[in-house]
């Protein structure tokens, strides 16, 4: 570890004051802020600065008050509570419009509240979502109500291992060996996704009736800078599993090098009762952690075999390069030990070793007080926070496939523009300064569309976040353009991989174009409670009578009705959104009726036109729950675009047309550029099965005979 630059003497005289003034309100001491102006001098702003952001912060973090349950929030049911932490609160909730019990954990309000902040929720919620592992509890989705972040995932059964510790219930060593060797290799899969823990611990590990162990919480509830201080000076829990690097809120240095040492941590917990550094003072934590290394498992509990000792120990080295490198090294010696074979015996540096490294950390317990309030969110100066994070892209693996469908034999040039400056070509890799940046990757080939470099595909104005120290690679697969055939040539990527996702639709079509009034497009046949916000109708214009209205029914109930009239000349396709007081109504398993009745005639007179109305089976689990999700992991470096298009492939193939048809609808922003998107529109009406004058729009656009479609009116 390369040492730091020394304090200065103003540095540690902060340092001082700050650890005082904690000490003093700790022991119940009256405190005046003024009475460290004098001693301070310049730095008594700063002092103030800090002392503020400490207020802030515990109000924050201060125990909220809960309404009863049970209780609406959001699209849950929240039942009871399950257990709380220093940012967030876990209750066992129905999912009402799946009727399935989840647990949701919510995030304190204060906790991750501003906009770049929640977008760094949304992305590592999403990226863990993609995690599938017997050892991992399963993340179902994200989102924000009541003004709060939460996520929801699989309620386990069982107990954490906090319990169990709490309890002197751990499991024999071997045996503990055993089942957290399968919990290393679920964290080593979690770090082939490019995800960091960051919070392993006791309270984060279930274990189930059946002895299995299961991983929770990753990723998911983090602040930037690691941890989290109160105004008393006491550390949240969560700090005491903390790696050197986390204390020191050191993002570039924080990798998956540093979930090893909080395993450590936890493994040191479990085999001997106790904490390595059995401290709630953050000061003594701090200090001891990064100047001394922790004491020998085996001194704490003599029982404790030699071989697992040494493992523990070589997970806690203070320096990251001297650890196990990757969680599957560490499951493999895990493994080793409780099968009885032979162990590494890595789990000690020599002497002279640990003498010339402890020399390089004798300073830091003074150094890092102000730093250490920086990692904590607090603000101390922008030295630490505005380091430049680093950006490096290359072309995907699976793009020589499309370049097969184009006839090329090595890849396009292309090149970088990041703010709307170029600074490259791919491969690229650069430094770029925290913040919100727009840039693409323009691809020097008429087959293939500009890569976006955006962090979310709907809101693709918002362009990508870089966060101060960090490291992020980007895998480009390109967009193709029309006309390559078969999905603009990604048929040669799903043959292999998801060939239900190139087979020609069905063509059985219903009535002809020129006899019924409308044709309803959504919602018709299988629908999730999701797919229900919207409807679609192409108009008729021949057939249509005005001053009929729409209906949606269950059996005889009337849930929703509304005027139907004849929209724009220029336009025939009329779309709209269900009240969100209708949707709270319909349930899972539920079987609906939408239709159009015509206007009701004079008497003695036969209707003008007939009523028409779709069945609307309303599913109780998800059918696409499993292949979309392989889709969208199999294709996640794909252009966000085409993932979209091949996601709606996936729900279609799924049975899920309505929703296939919404996802492919919201691609067209432009149809003068979205060819692509078009011709997937038109695959999916014709799976729809009805004729349309869309379908007919868009083929006369497509082959140049016509102007191009008008996608809705509302």
């Amino acid at each position: 570890m390369a040492p730091l630059d020394p304090p200065s003497t103003s540095d540690e005289i902060l340092a001082d004051a700050l650890e005082e003034y904690h000490g003093r309100i700790a022991l119940g001491q009256p405190t005046d802020p003024a009475s460290y102006a004098a001693r301070l001098g310049s730095r008594f702003e700063e002092f103030l600065e800090v002392l503020a952001a400490e207020e802030a912060l515990d109000r924050a973090m201060a125990e909220p008050e809960t309404a009863p349950l049970p209780r609406a929030f959001g699209p849950f049911t929240l039942v009871r509570e399950v257990g709380h932490g220093g940012v967030g609160v876990v209750f066992e909730a129905i999912e009402r419009h799946l009727g399935r019990t989840v647990a949701v954990k919510i995030l304190r309000t204060g906790i991750d509240t501003d906009e770049d902040a929640k977008e760094r929720f949304r992305r590592e919620a999403r990226a863990c979502a993609h995690v599938r592992h017997d050892h991992i509890v399963t993340i179902h989705g994200a989102g924000e109500a009541e003004g709060q972040l939460y996520y929801a995932m699989d309620l386990v059964p069982g107990e954490s291992l906090e319990e169990l510790i709490k309890a002197g219930r751990v499991p024999e060593s071997r045996r503990l060996a055993g089942e957290l060797a399968k919990v290393a290799d679920a964290l080593s899969e979690i770090h082939a996704k490019g995800v960091i823990h960051r919070d392993i611990k006791p309270s984060n590990l279930i274990v189930r009736p059946d002895g299995l162990m299961m991983l929770t919480d990753f990723g998911l509830a983090r602040v930037d800078g690691g941890l989290r201080v109160t105004r008393t000076g006491q550390l949240l829990v969560t700090g005491h599993y903390a790696s050197p690097e986390q204390l020191l809120g050191d993002q570039r240095r924080i990798d998956r090098r540093s979930d090893i040492y909080n395993f450590g941590v936890m493994l040191f917990h479990a085999v001997t009762g106790q904490l390595p550094i059995p401290t709630d003072d953050w000061n003594v934590l701090y200090r001891r952690r990064l100047h001394e290394r922790p004491p020998a498992p085996r001194s704490i509990a003599p029982e404790v075999h030699p071989d697992l000792d040494g493992i523990i120990l070589k997970c806690l080295e203070p320096e990251a390069g001297d650890r196990y490198q990757t969680a599957a090294e560490l499951a493999a010696q895990l493994r080793n030990f409780a099968a009885g074979r032979a162990v590494d015996d890595q789990g000690a540096l020599s002497p002279s070793v640990r003498f010339g490294r402890g020399l390089k950390r004798r300073w830091k317990p003074l150094a890092a007080a102000a730093l250490l309030l920086v990692g904590a969110g607090l603000g101390l100066r922008a030295w630490w926070t505005g380091r430049d994070g680093t950006l490096e892209l290359r072309y995907a693996p699976q793009f020589a496939a499309l370049l097969k469908s184009s006839g090329l034999e090595a890849p396009p040039p292309a090149t970088v523009w990041i703010n709307e400056k170029q600074v490259g070509a791919l491969p690229w890799r650069g430094d770029l300064a925290p913040g919100v940046h727009r840039g693409q990757v323009r691809i020097e080939h008429a087959d293939f569309e500009a890569y976006p470099l955006e962090d979310d595909p709907e809101q693709p104005d918002r362009g990508f976040v870089v966060d101060a120290g960090a490291r992020v690679v980007r895998e480009v697969l390109p967009m193709p353009r029309a006309g390559l055939g078969g999905l603009g040539g990604v048929g040669r990527l799903l043959e292999g991989s998801h060939p239900e996702l190139v087979r020609p639709p069905s063509l059985t079509r219903g009535l002809s174009g020129g006899e019924a009034p409308a044709e309803l497009l959504m919602p018709r046949g299988a629908v999730r409670t999701q797919d229900l916000a919207e409807w679609m109708l192409d108009i008729n214009a021949m057939a249509f009578v005005p001053g009929g209205r729409l209906v949606l029914r269950r059996g005889k109930e009337e849930l929703w009705t509304a005027p139907l009239e004849l929209p724009s000349p220029e336009s025939h396709l009329v779309c709209g959104r269900f009240p969100d007081a209708v949707l709270a109504r319909i349930r899972p398993g539920e079987t609906l009726t939408f239709g159009w009745v015509p206007p009701v005639p004079p008497s003695g007179t036969r209707p003008e036109a007939r009523a028409f109305e779709e069945t609307v089976r309303v599913l109780a689990s998800d059918p696409s729950a499993e292949l979309v999700p392989q889709v969208e992991q199999t294709y996640a470096a794909a252009h966000p675009r085409l993932v979209a298009l091949l996601r709606a492939r996936a729900l279609a193939a799924s049975g899920l047309l309505s929703a296939a048809l919404q996802q492919v609808r919201a691609q067209v922003r432009d149809p003068l550029r979205d060819r692509l998107a078009l011709e997937e529109l038109v695959r999916v009406l014709r799976q729809v099965g009805v004729y349309t004058q869309l379908e007919q729009d868009i083929d006369d656009f497509l082959r140049g005979q016509g102007p191009a479609p008008r996608l809705c009116t509302r």
